[in-house]
Parts: C-alpha cells; sequence; structure tokens
C-alpha cells in the first residue's frame, strides 16, 4: 500500500461506514432490552453466582449452536483453556505444541500447568499453526515410547497435547493437524477463544479435536463480560471439568468435602445471563461481520491491498479484520495513523503527526453522539498542578446538569459522562468532585454550554476570540 493511501481516505472510508467521525473501538459489543431484562431478572432471583438457571441454559445453548455434546461454561478463556489442558493430563514439565501467533492466555495456562510450549510456525493462508511444520517438528523430533507417550527425543519431555488457534476468527486446517497428532499419540486443544460462529467443512471451530474452548470477553463476538466456554464430545471430560471448576466439591447437602485441589472457575450466573441473550443475536452478528468484511475485501482489492480472506472450505466469523502490509515501516505508520481518534493535523513525511499547540486532534471540534450539554474546564493559577483543560460531553441536559451541581450529586453527574478529553476515565469523577469543592473562590472556571449553542460558537470557544461563559448562573 502506498504511504498516501491510508491516510485521509481509509479514515473516511471506515468513518462512512460507521457514520461516525468520533472514536471507533476495536470491536464493541452490542446491548439490547434483552441483555438488561435478563441481567435484572438475575438480579431478582438473588442468584447472581454460579448457581442458577442460566448457566444451564447457556450451555444448552452453546451446545445447540455448536453442535457440541458438552459445554463446561467457565469464568473466563484463560481459565477454560487451563481446565481443557488439565482434562488432557498436562503435567509440570511436559511440553505442548502451539503457535507464537496468539495472545499471551495461550502460553499462560500451559504455564499455569508447569508446562513448557513449544512453538510450531503459522501459515498464511489461515494465520493458525501450519499442518507441515507441525509434521517436520515431530518427524525430527518426536517418537512414542513404549509407554506410548510421545517424548521429545531433543528435550527429553513428554509432549502431551497442541494447541491449534483460530486467529482472529479463521479457522485453522484442524482436521490434517489432528490426524497428525493422533499418530504421536498427543492430544488436541483447539483455542476457538475468536471463533465462535466460524465453521470449517461444515464443523464449528472448537469441534474436532479432543476439546475446544471458547471465550466471550468484551471484545469477542458476543459477551458475558468475561466467560469462557469449555466444548467436548466426551461425556466424561465434561464431567470432570465441571468437577474440577466448581472446587472438586462432592455433592453434599451441608458438608464441604473437596476429592481433589478444584478451581473456582464457573461462569457465574449473571454473566450467563448476559451470555443468553447474546447468544440469540450471534447469527446476526455473524452476518453483519461478514458483510463488513465484504466491503473492506473489496476496498483494499481496489487499491491492490491484501486482504486476509477465509480460508477455502470454512467460513469465518470475522472478527477481527486484517490486512497483509509490504513491511513492518508501512504497519507502523498505518497502526500510528489510524490510532487516531479524529485526524485533523498534519503529517510529516515519514507519516507521523506533527504535534499542535493542544496536542488533542479533535479538542472540542467534533461532538461525540448523545452529547447534550458540555463541560469546559479552565484551569487557573490557584489549581493544583495536575489540573489541566479539559471538556466533558454529557448525555444529559444543562437543567439536570444544573439541578445536579447544585444538588453536588456528583455520583449521578459522573454517570452521564459520555466522553472526555484531557482526563483519563479513572480521574473523571475524582476531577468533578474537587471542581465542585471549589466552584466558590478556587480559582477554577467551570462554563457549561447547552449542546446547540456550543455548536454555534465551537470556533470562537476554542479559537483565539475569547469564549462564552454560563458560570454565573452556578455561583
Amino acid at each position: 500500500m502506498k504511504s498516501q493511501l491510508y491516510r485521509n481516505d481509509f479514515v473516511e472510508f471506515v468513518q462512512d461506514i460507521y457514520r461516525t467521525k468520533d472514536f471507533i473501538p476495536l470491536h464493541a459489543p452490542r446491548f439490547g432490552d434483552m441483555e438488561r431484562n435478563y441481567v435484572l431478572d438475575t438480579l431478582d432471583s438473588t442468584f447472581v453466582s454460579s448457581v442458577g438457571e442460566y448457566v444451564d441454559e447457556f450451555e444448552c445453548r452453546l451446545s445447540k449452536y455448536t453442535g457440541a455434546k458438552h459445554v463446561v461454561a467457565i469464568i473466563n478463556g484463560t481459565a477454560a483453556l487451563h481446565t481443557a489442558l488439565l482434562m488432557c493430563g498436562v503435567q509440570p514439565e511436559d511440553e505442548v505444541v502451539t503457535t507464537p501467533l496468539t495472545f499471551i492466555a495461550t502460553c499462560n495456562a500451559v504455564h499455569y500447568c508447569g508446562a513448557q510450549p513449544v512453538f510450531v510456525d503459522v501459515e498464511w493462508e489461515t494465520l493458525g499453526l501450519s499442518p507441515e511444520s507441525l509434521a517436520m517438528f515431530l518427524d525430527n523430533c518426536a517418537e512414542v515410547r513404549d509407554d506410548h507417550l510421545c517424548w521429545n527425543k531433543k528435550s527429553g519431555r513428554v509432549i502431551r497435547a497442541c494447541i491449534p488457534i483460530h486467529n482472529l476468527g479463521h479457522p485453522a486446517r484442524v482436521q490434517e493437524i489432528q490426524e497428525i497428532c493422533k499418530a504421536y499419540n498427543i492430544l488436541v486443544v483447539e483455542d476457538a477463544a475468536e471463533s465462535l460462529g466460524s465453521f470449517t467443512s461444515g464443523t464449528h471451530t472448537g469441534r474436532i479435536g479432543q476439546i475446544g474452548i471458547l471465550s466471550f470477553n468484551g471484545n469477542k463476538i458476543i459477551t458475558t463480560g468475561g466467560g469462557g466456554a469449555l466444548m467436548t464430545d466426551d461425556k466424561e471430560i465434561a464431567r470432570r471439568a465441571k468437577h474440577l471448576t466448581t472446587t472438586a466439591k462432592k455433592p453434599h447437602p451441608w458438608l464441604f468435602l473437596h476429592d481433589q485441589i478444584g478451581y473456582n472457575y464457573r461462569l457465574p450466573n449473571i454473566n450467563a445471563a448476559l451470555g443468553c441473550a447474546q447468544i440469540e443475536q450471534l447469527p446476526t452478528f455473524v452476518n453483519k461481520k461478514r458483510n463488513l468484511a465484504h466491503q473492506y475485501r473489496n476496498w483494499f482489492a481496489e487499491r491492490g491491498q491484501e486482504f486476509v480472506s477465509e480460508p477455502l472450505g470454512a467460513a469465518s466469523n470475522y472478527w477481527l479484520n486484517s490486512i497483509v502490509l509490504s513491511n513492518v515501516d508501512e504497519r507502523d505508520k498505518f497502526l500510528t495513523f489510524t490510532q487516531k481518534t479524529i485526524y485533523e493535523g498534519e503529517l510529516n513525511e515519514d507519516g507521523v503527526e506533527i504535534p499542535t499547540k493542544q496536542n488533542c486532534v479533535s479538542w472540542g471540534k467534533i461532538l461525540p453522539e448523545r452529547t447534550l450539554s458540555v463541560f469546559h474546564f479552565t484551569p487557573s493559577l490557584y489549581n493544583y498542578s495536575d489540573d489541566t483543560e479539559r471538556i466533558i460531553y454529557l448525555d444529559c441536559s444543562m437543567e439536570m446538569v444544573k439541578e445536579l451541581w447544585d444538588k453536588g450529586d456528583m455520583r449521578t453527574l459522573g454517570s452521564h459522562i459520555i466522553e472526555t478529553e484531557y482526563m483519563t476515565k479513572e480521574k473523571e469523577r475524582e476531577g468533578l468532585n474537587r471542581s465542585y469543592k471549589r466552584r466558590k473562590g478556587s480559582g477554577v472556571s467551570i462554563n457549561v454550554y447547552e449542546v446547540e449553542t456550543y455548536r454555534r460558537n465551537r470556533e470562537e470557544l476554542f479559537g483565539d476570540t475569547g469564549q462564552i461563559s454560563l458560570v454565573g448562573l452556578w455561583t
């Protein structure tokens, strides 16, 4: 891709798709009335922890969608992967074959078992573990001995399991990986954290190996807030996994009897309620993802740029879209530019933004959606040294702002914040409280604007001609 190509035209293309010039997150969850109703139902029931009907219901719905005979809902994807490796008998000093192209959770789960990850290369076609590279590694380094275990001849360790990853939602060639591993008595655990809704040869990802795992983190195609799941067709594995993740507690009406060291890994009921609502929308989410990928593919094709498409014989959920750039330098320029919330400044010859006076490219020029009123805090000589000039966008009217301010109800006022410039989210409420306490004679200038007034006058507000102040209404 030519260095100029990905500047304004790509950003404008994406902004047109999402119909906003505001910040566009990498992946944002979508919630509606159904999610609210299900979660409120758990609150009304008081069963918000790991005992509740929504946990069982979520497992059933996942089983029906994926085709897996058994599903165990777990607190997050990393815990699900850890549990899966334990079900495979992974022990300290064992080796687990995987790829370096993955989130750190894959390797963390291996280390939780005291085992060592062994990295095998990926392939361009799927971004997943290369069956050819796996076969080459095992042919050169592995042997099955009389104990029926696969040993690494060079390290002297047992190779217990293999974790192929379905990266970015694209199915890896797990059928071939499974056949190779079967010949060496290696168990396959599919990391399908990113690929819920993806199929290969008509089979859902995570269903080809002995065990598959899913993640429902906030950035996944559906979310339970935090959450994961273990999938298997093996009834005994499912039973053991459910027992182990429920602290290995033996059933008893009042005694707490545990037959092994277990883990408090079961998914809470309140999270499962959210998942039940989300999975009802999963087909819609997948269709939208695939339609979006189609738009990206066509746009990049017109410019001679390689877009990463689903492998042959597979249907990807296109959890995250990706392109292949020519070198690391082009990659870094592309990422540097596209990380900007709104581009209004200029770039130097290396594609790096030339610093502006405010060092904030929007600085009040573009209003986030739902904005009804705007705060403008201006520090003075008497403010604390960590105070900075900032703009706070709120989704409530100026009349409500005034009412909450007069009451000193900063908690409620803080809940109406959409976005803040020049202040981190962690300091928003702190900043509101500080300004409220010092509003009389403290040296802080607090200007409040009804959004249309602000919109009409923002050029004067943030230029050199002065600003409109409503602070006199409040003191």
